[in-house]
């Protein structure tokens, strides 16, 4: 097995030849590494460039990345008032009540994203992830 470094060195080489911006070091802890992925700039990279590949992202699974909301082949999960980024073969129900929160679909995963109260999330995701979509009181939905 890798060790977590070795991965993140390698996506970082991958990365700097497609184009990656400054921000992604390659010497990142899995906790920066996660946090990266919820950047404006992070979330264009990964869905513009369908980056890092389905199964590039399962190498990082042993090392618990749902400790820092990113969930990869998760199954059926439950999410409430949370940032979450799922991937792969992700079945959520997310739930948001109050704040501001970012949803990310990645590789095919899905959502049910309720929104409600006072809440905004945004929502991204590439072509092959989906969503179901219900708001009530006053919450936004941005896209």
């Amino acid at each position: 097995m890798q060790t977590l470094q070795s991965i993140v060195q390698q996506i970082h080489e991958q990365a700097k030849r497609i184009g990656a911006c400054s921000l992604f070091r390659g010497d990142e802890t899995l906790q920066e590494l996660c946090h990266l992925l919820f950047t404006p700039q992070g979330r264009e990279f990964v869905l513009t460039n369908l980056f890092p590949s389905i199964d590039t992202l399962r190498l990082f699974k042993p090392y618990n990345p749902e400790n820092y909301g990113v969930y990869i082949d998760a199954g059926e999960i439950t999410i409430y008032d949370q940032d979450a980024f799922l991937i792969g073969n992700t079945k959520a129900t997310l739930r948001y009540t109050q704040g501001g929160y970012h949803a990310i679909l990645m590789h095919g995963s899905q959502a049910v994203i309720t929104a409600e109260g006072y809440s905004v999330v945004r929502i991204e995701r590439d072509k092959k992830s989906s969503y179901k979509l219900t708001t009530t009181d006053h919450a936004k939905i941005l896209e």
